[in-house]
C-alpha cells in the first residue's frame, strides 16, 4: 500500500492517452483468487476510441490480439459524474489469454476488478508492477476475482509486445486478450488507460474510473463491491 500514484490528463492528438485528472463514478482460465498465491486477488480525457485500436492493415504476431465474444447491451462511455453505466450489468467478455487458454469473465456469482490495459500507455506501465505486487504479496482482495484485459495494441507502438510485458512485470491474474478492434473496450464504455470496471456478484457496475489508483483508494472501492 505503497507509492504514489498520479491523475490522468487528456488524450494527446494522436488519440494516446497524456498524464492528467482521472475521471470517476460513484472466465475459462481460472482466476487466480486470495488464499491460492496468498491473494489475488486500466488517461481519462475525451480520447478518440479510434485512434486507439489497431487498424485493419496492422497485423499483430499470433496471440497479440485475439477474437473476443461480447454478450450484453455496451455500456455509456464512461464521462462526467454521475456515470451512465453505475448500475447497469457489465457485458460478458468471452476470449482467450496470450497462450489460448480460454478466459471468461461472465455473471457467476463473484464480484470482480477487471482493468484494462495498453501496452504503450505510461500509466499502464507504472500500474502493473504496483498492482502485481499488491496481489502477489498477500494484501489482494479476499473473495474478489482480479483480471486484466491487454487492449489498444499496437505493433509500432512502445512496450511491444503486451504479452512479454505481463510476464516481465509478473502479472498473476488472468489476462483477456481483446482484438484488434478493441471489442471488449469498447464495451465496457472505456474513455482511456488504465480503465477500471468494478462489479458486485450480480454483474452489476458499481464503479468504473480511468486513471491510476492508490492502492488504499482501491482497496475502499472493492469493499464497496463486497458490499453491494
Amino acid at each position: 500500500m505503497r507509492g504514489r500514484w498520479h491523475g490522468l490528463e487528456r488524450s494527446d492528438s494522436d488519440g494516446r492517452p497524456s498524464p492528467g485528472p482521472r475521471r470517476r463514478s460513484g472466465p475459462r482460465r481460472q482466476p487466480i483468487r486470495a488464499g491460492a498465491l496468498g491473494v489475488i486477488g486500466l488517461v481519462a480525457g475525451a480520447a478518440i476510441l479510434s485512434g486507439l485500436f489497431t487498424t485493419a492493415g496492422d497485423a499483430q504476431p499470433p496471440g497479440e490480439t485475439r477474437p473476443v465474444e461480447v454478450s450484453g447491451a455496451p455500456l455509456p462511455q464512461l464521462g462526467p459524474e454521475p456515470d451512465p453505466g453505475v448500475g447497469r450489468p457489465m457485458p460478458e467478455l468471452r476470449g482467450t489469454a496470450f497462450d489460448g487458454q480460454p478466459v471468461r469473465i461472465i455473471r457467476d456469482g463473484k464480484p470482480k476488478v477487471v482493468v484494462f490495459l495498453a501496452h504503450w500507455c505510461p500509466h499502464c506501465q507504472r500500474e502493473v508492477p504496483r498492482l502485481a505486487a499488491w496481489l502477489r504479496g498477500g494484501r489482494g482482495p479476499l473473495g474478489v476475482d482480479v483480471y486484466a484485459v491487454a487492449s489498444a495494441t499496437k505493433r509500432e507502438a512502445p512496450n511491444y509486445p503486451p504479452s512479454a510485458w505481463l510476464k516481465r512485470e509478473g502479472w498473476p491474474a488472468p489476462v483477456l486478450v481483446d482484438d484488434e478492434k478493441g471489442a471488449a473496450a469498447m464495451a465496457v464504455g472505456l474513455s482511456g488507460y488504465p480503465f477500471f470496471v468494478l462489479v458486485d456478484r450480480a454483474g452489476t457496475v458499481v464503479h468504473r474510473h480511468s486513471g491510476e489508483t492508490s492502492i488504499p483508494e482501491l482497496e475502499r472501492l472493492i469493499a464497496r463491491v463486497r458490499g453491494a
